[in-house]
Order: structure tokens, then sequence, then C-alpha cells
């Protein structure tokens, strides 16, 4: 089972957008890319945890090791999103990639745990994940606090991490059927994930747009027919009647 191929059936840019609720006068091209690639990013994060654990599952150290750098790679490719969007928020940033590569050691730390039955330690490293899932919530929070409360963000999270243990859990023990199913709600509801990180970037980009307007009416008419002469504000449609113009 190659889960990573799985990636290919999305239609990664559109979809996400029909599911995000984004009503703000930004560009629709632009908030196709924002929330295209926000799925991309967490679709990989999850196929590489569900690749890891299925090479562990067959004892395929060699693959497992071989995933290893691609999965960890994601930490750094998130940050560097979020930076696209929040790059006056350094420390934080720097914060989200620690806590983010831990969370991906951890959940790999977890199936092997789980794969040589080292009952004590799972329990451990559970509660390591959860600890480390309130910690990137809180940072989350930090980087646009009106879009990511971070209640929700750690609620969103820690459904993350229990399918991603239940997957793996269920595909070590062979149990492949159950441990495809709950890879593939995996996917699912990493959509929620990145859909809610996405929303984030439409807000701040829409609260953006609207200083900006306001500072434009507040101008006296003779100072701003120089500086709005090359300017033109694109009011988006619906994001989802766009999505059902593309399809």
């Amino acid at each position: 089972m190659q889960f990573r191929s799985l990636i290919a059936g999305f239609v990664v840019a559109a979809t996400a957008v029909a599911t995000v609720s984004a009503t703000s006068a930004i560009d629709a091209d632009l908030a196709i890319k924002v929330a295209g690639e926000a799925r991309s990013l967490w679709h990989a994060h999850v196929a590489t945890v569900g690749d890891y654990a299925v090479a562990v599952a067959n004892d395929n150290k060699a693959l497992a090791q071989a995933i290893q750098p691609h999965a960890l790679e994601v930490s750094p490719n998130m940050t560097q999103w979020l930076s696209n969007w929040y790059g006056d928020k350094e420390e934080s940033l720097s914060k989200f990639k620690t806590l983010f590569s831990d969370h991906i050691v951890t959940l790999a730390a977890i199936v092997d745990a789980t794969k040589a039955k080292e009952g004590d330690k799972v329990a451990e490293l559970k509660k390591k994940l959860t600890e480390g899932g309130k910690q990137l919530a809180a940072v989350i929070e930090t980087l646009n606090p009106e879009a990511y409360p971070k209640d929700v963000v750690f609620a969103l999270l820690s459904e993350h991490e229990n399918l991603a243990v239940a997957a793996g859990a269920a595909l070590i023990a062979q149990e492949w059927e159950a441990g495809y199913a709950t890879h593939l709600a995996g996917f699912e509801q990493s959509k929620q994930v990145a859909d809610a990180l996405a929303k984030g970037v439409f807000v701040k980009l829409s609260n953006a747009t609207a200083a900006a307007v306001a500072q434009q009416v507040n101008t006296p008419v003779s100072a701003a027919l120089s500086s709005t002469a090359n300017t033109r504000w694109v009011a988006a449609p619906s994001l989802v009647a766009i999505v059902a113009m593309l399809l």
C-alpha cells in the first residue's frame, strides 16, 4: 500500500476552496493558492506518517529509514508556508517548527513502541503527544489570535493525533482494512486542519484589505488621485462559485 499516491487523486486547489468559508475581498487566485498549499502540506504529513507505519508493520527497516527525512521535512515546509503570511512572528514560527518536528518524531516513536509491544512506553509517548499538541495550539494562536483560538486548534490537533495513532496501531496488528480506513479518515480530517489555517490567512488578508480601503476613503480626493491611479481593487466572488465554474 502506497498511501502517498493517494494525494495524486485529490484536486487540491479547487476542492479546498469549496469548503473554506471565505467571504473576504481577496483575489480569487490567491485564495485558491493559499487553501491548496495548506492542504498539500497536511496531506504530505499524513501520508508520510502512514508510510512509516506501513514500513514498520512490514519489518522493512530500510524503507522506514528512507521515509524518515521526508516525514521530517514537512515541519520546515509548513513553517515556511506560515512565514509567508506571518513573517513578523519570528519567535512563534521558530517555536512552531520545533514543536511540529517533535510532533512528527513522537508519532514515529509511538509506531516503533507499538511494534515492540512496549505498552508503558506507548502510554508515556501518548501523554507527550497530547502535551505537545497543547503547546502547538498555544503557539499557533499567537500567529493570529482572532482566527486561531487555541482550544479550537487543540481539538483539531487532538483528532489528527488520535487518528494517526489508531491507524498505526491497526496496521502494525496487520488489520489492513481497518488501518487503511482509519488512514483515509486521517486524510479527510487533515482537510479541516488545513482549511482552518487557510481561513486564518483569509481573515488576515481581508482585514488588511479593509484597512487599506478605509484609509483611502478617509484620504482627500486630491491626495488620493495619484496614489490610486494604478490601483485596482478586486472583489472576489464566492469561492464556492469559483470552484463550480472550474469543475
